[in-house]
């Protein structure tokens, strides 16, 4: 099983505090996406057309995702500013600006990994959220449940079309995003405990 998706199935969905944080965290994140693809587009060579034009297409799709974990973060009765973003939730998308440096592709890791838990899990997480907290506080989780599915297979197919050193740094890059976004919800964890 994808270690992400093993790591929120076991998260106290039902403790309104926890869930707020793990939101924050997300905003957190999330407000990186479109700057992230924005750089990373700057740094692809003249044969990456298609995957230029991808990333702005991608970019299109984030749009305001943040804002839908804030609004979230406030139905649950929070403010983002009621919880700090974590070490460990800057450490899942700090890296993607240097990785991006390197060879803008290497930022289709991080897209597909965090695209792949999306497709996994956000469907499940919807259903609990919305039945604990109500769906007013589950919208970042209904339009990843909604609109991620496929993007995943896209970032992955554009992965296999690489050439083996940018592909190698690439699945790297999704390695390390998974295990970045574990260390985040560890972390998490280890303030609100795990479900029962």
């Amino acid at each position: 099983m994808n270690p992400m998706v093993s790591a929120l199935r076991t998260y106290p969905w039902h403790d309104r505090r926890a869930y707020a944080d793990y939101l924050v965290q997300t905003h957190g994140y999330a407000s990186h996406s479109v700057p992230l693809l924005n750089h990373a587009r700057n740094f692809l060579g003249a044969e990456d057309h298609e995957l230029r034009e991808r990333f702005k297409v991608h970019g299109t799709e984030e749009t305001g995702h943040e804002e839908l974990a804030r609004g979230d973060v406030k139905a649950l009765g929070f403010s983002v500013t009621d919880f700090t973003e974590r070490p460990e939730t800057r450490a899942l998308w700090q890296p993607q600006y240097a990785w991006g440096e390197e060879d803008g592709a290497t930022l289709l890791g991080y897209i597909v990994a965090l695209e792949r838990c999306a497709a996994e899990v956000c469907s499940h997480l919807f259903r609990v959220v919305s039945t604990a907290h109500g769906p007013k506080a589950a919208r970042f989780l209904e339009v990843h449940a909604e609109v991620d599915c496929g993007h995943a297979e896209i970032a992955q197919a554009q992965i296999d079309t690489l050439a083996d050193a940018r592909r190698r740094r690439a699945e790297q890059n999704a390695r390390d995003t998974e295990a970045a976004y574990v260390a985040m919800i560890q972390a998490l964890k280890r303030d609100h405990g795990e479900a029962r």
